[in-house]
């Protein structure tokens, strides 16, 4: 049995909105260069760009569920399923393989590379796709993994370091890592 990560690439980012969307964009948020070369002020109405959105884009409510839909639909086609009973787990109707999926990362576990190779396969017939063959890196935990003693460590290195440039100003940061 192995476990191997996988990604999709722009998974929110490949699929048809059933409507299009319109977005309102400040004028002064564009770089001078993109509304000379794209001659923005003659389609601009009162210092603001409106855009039609045709597909899917982060931080439109709409498109984790579009892609999701999208997912399922394709995926049956191979013969894999959603769980009914435990979300973002997905199995084969035949196959021994089944594998997690936390928004666009996949964590499988399979017997058999063919199998494998068989999801590898329908994602690739529709998505962009890119595995982590060390088997070290999902959902951005890293894992070290032990196969001796049935172990595995998860890190996130820096991830207190970058919370706190986040969430508190340089300044007032007095802890050393």
């Amino acid at each position: 049995m192995q476990n191997l990560p996988q990604q999709i690439k722009n998974f929110y980012l490949n699929n048809l909105l059933p409507e299009s969307e319109l977005m309102k964009l400040p004028m002064s948020i564009i770089v001078e260069e993109l509304i000379n070369q794209y001659n923005l002020h003659n389609i601009a109405e009162g210092g603001w760009l409106y855009i039609g959105i045709l597909k899917g884009m982060y931080d439109l409510k709409q498109s984790g569920r579009i892609a999701h839909d999208e997912l399922v639909k394709h995926l049956l086609l191979y013969g894999y399923k959603p769980s009914k009973r435990t979300p973002g787990l997905w199995k084969h109707d035949t196959k021994p393989i089944s594998f997690i999926l936390c928004v666009d990362d996949f964590g499988i576990k399979y017997i058999g590379k063919h199998n494998l190779q068989h999801l590898q396969q329908a994602l690739k017939d529709k998505y962009d796709s890119t595995q982590d063959d060390t088997r070290s890196l999902y959902c951005r935990l890293n894992l070290k993994r032990d196969y001796i003693k049935r172990k595995v460590e998860l890190s996130m290195p820096n991830y207190v370091k970058e919370a706190l440039h986040k969430y508190i100003h340089e300044n007032n940061m007095h802890l050393t890592l």
